[in-house]
């Protein structure tokens, strides 16, 4: 059930500072419907290799992988229907390692996981179909931890998410079925906090998402199959940004929707149909840099690019903006909006992670004569807001 207009109708009775501090703008798209280079059929994921730049897709019912420019110009592919090395039949996860340069598929047709270099060379396999340890019945999301190798698998027929090392080796599971905290039924998408290191994992037969450690222990859920802002209707995508805030795609809404670690909505953005910008049935995401989302739109066989753009940050200093004290140490406070962060300096001397962001206090360490506190607020797309204050401190003399 479609309930766009009546979501986008709640959506405009809400405070401004929830959901328009962020902007999402379409860009182009690339793809179209058929078997030829660069074209798709049925769509289901996509990954972004970072130093290059370079967008992955798997491109599921051609059973195989296509590699493009950011830009969404084709340049390689590789698979095809069988199960050899280096086939991939019904690809419909992909991940990438940057710093390994692993390619990682997951393949609905072979219960398995094959591993490639950035050009498609293949380098390993594995998996099996089954319910046992290491074995699949319908893998599809893939996340990873670039730290060291480690790979988790939505195993979505078997209602589990599986943990392997680097080189496939099963290393534990997370596997009860139901609709109780921890449980899982038809988990599509299994996405990595680059930030925390905790999992996510997007669940269809239940329209939600989970928050777990990286152990498994479960911390968090929100969605929602009745209707509202917080309704996830078959979430087929998911991905994290640098900063932790997961995009989910809200298929059967044909609608995107960000949110804070914790599930609070952040931006939504999407409209059905199949005119630039307008989704049918978005199922991938992947999050590239300066604010690049990539979109599988997988029944128009396409994907889209999208400009995430982040508000800019503000930060203040309550009081004097010059200061004569006697004090080695001087208490400041002040406010700052939009900013993951406030950092401050005093003079050569910087200081990171001040007690709290919104609402921030510090106590400058000062030099005999004029310090100039430099006071500085990042926001999440690396945009920052300064200001200064002087403090004069002069010495009690005898």
């Amino acid at each position: 059930m479609k309930l766009l207009p009546a979501l986008l109708a709640m959506a405009a009775l809400l405070s401004p500072s929830l959901l328009s501090a962020q902007t999402a703008t379409f860009l182009d798209s690339f793809g179209s419907s058929g078997a030829g280079d660069g074209q798709f059929s049925s769509p289901y994921s996509v990954a972004v290799h970072r130093p290059t730049g370079n967008v992955y897709v798997a491109d599921r019912n051609n059973d195989r992988v296509q590699r493009f420019s950011a830009a969404g110009v084709f340049q390689r592919k590789w698979g095809g229907f069988g199960l050899a090395n280096g086939d991939t039949r019904s690809p419909a996860g992909i991940a990438i390692n940057d710093a390994t340069g692993r390619v990682y598929v997951s393949e609905l047709g072979n219960n398995r996981v094959s591993i490639f270099d950035l050009d498609g060379t293949f380098v390993l396999k594995f998996g099996a179909t089954g319910s046992g340890d290491g074995q699949f019945n319908g893998p599809r999301g893939i996340a990873i931890n670039p730290s060291n190798g480690e790979l988790y698998v939505a195993d979505f027929n078997n209602n589990s998410v599986q943990r392997f090392d680097a080189l496939g080796g099963f290393l534990s599971r997370w596997d009860t079925t139901g609709a109780g905290d921890g449980q899982f039924s038809i988990p599509v998408s299994v996405v990595r906090s680059p930030v925390t290191g905790d999992i996510f994992v997007s669940e269809v037969g239940n329209d939600r998402v989970q928050r777990f450690d990286a152990n498994g222990t479960f911390e968090a859920k929100w969605g929602s199959a009745a209707p509202g802002l917080q309704q996830i209707a078959n979430p087929h995508g998911a991905a994290a940004d640098d900063f932790g805030n997961i995009y989910v795609a809200d298929s059967a809404n044909n609608l995107i929707k960000r949110f804070d670690p914790d599930g609070n909505l952040q931006l939504l953005f999407g409209v059905p149909g199949t005119g630039p910008g307008q989704f049918n049935a978005p199922f991938g995401i992947a999050v590239g840099a300066n604010g690049l989302v990539y979109i599988v739109d997988l029944d128009n066989h396409r994907v889209q690019r999208w400009q995430i753009t982040e508000p800019r940050p503000t930060v203040t200093i309550t009081g004097k903006t010059r200061i004569t004290t006697s004090r080695a140490r001087y208490p400041l406070r002040g406010t700052a909006t939009n900013a993951t962060e406030v950092s401050v300096k005093v003079g050569r001397k910087a200081y990171q992670n001040t007690e709290g962001v919104a609402n921030w206090k510090f106590k400058a360490a000062l030099k005999e004569g004029t310090n100039v506190v430099k006071i500085q607020s990042t926001g999440p797309g690396g945009t920052s807001a300064v200001t200064r204050v002087k403090i004069i401190r002069k010495l009690a003399r005898n």
